[in-house]
C-alpha cells in the first residue's frame, strides 16, 4: 500500500504472476480459472492467503482481447486458452475487425 500511496516500501513488493498454480491450489481446472471470474478471483486470493504475495491479478490469459474482436477461442481443460486460428493473417482481416461496445456485455463475447 506505500507504494499506491506515493511512499517508499519497507521491501520489494512481491507479484508473481499465478495462474495455474492458484487454479490449482483452489482446486480448480484451468477451464474453470479462465471462464469463471468467481474461481479466478478465489484462486488468486487463495494463492495470496497461503503465499502471503503482495499482489494478486486478474489475468487468466492472453486470447481475451482477441475473443472480444470476434476471434474463436478454443478452451483446453489443462491449458490457457488461445485461438483457432489467426485472428489477422492480412491486412484485409484489420478492416473486417469490429470494435466492441465496451458498454453493451452482450457485445463482448
Amino acid at each position: 500500500m506505500a507504494v499506491m500511496n506515493g511512499n517508499k516500501p519497507d521491501r520489494t513488493p512481491v507479484f508473481p504472476l499465478l495462474m495455474s498454480f492458484s487454479a490449482a491450489r483452489y482446486g480448480a481446472s484451468y477451464l474453470e480459472f479462465a471462464s469463471n471470474g468467481h474461481v479466478l478471483a478465489e484462486s488468486q486470493l487463495k494463492a495470496r492467503e497461503m503465499f502471503g504475495i503482495d499482489v494478486i491479478t486478474a489475468c487468466s490469459d492472453a486470447f481475451r482481447v482477441s475473443a472480444d474482436l470476434g476471434g474463436e477461442i478454443i478452451f483446453p481443460q489443462d491449458k490457457p486458452p488461445h485461438l483457432a486460428r489467426p485472428l489477422v493473417s492480412c491486412e484485409e482481416d484489420f478492416k473486417r475487425l469490429k470494435r466492441p461496445d465496451v458498454s453493451n456485455p452482450k457485445d463482448l463475447r
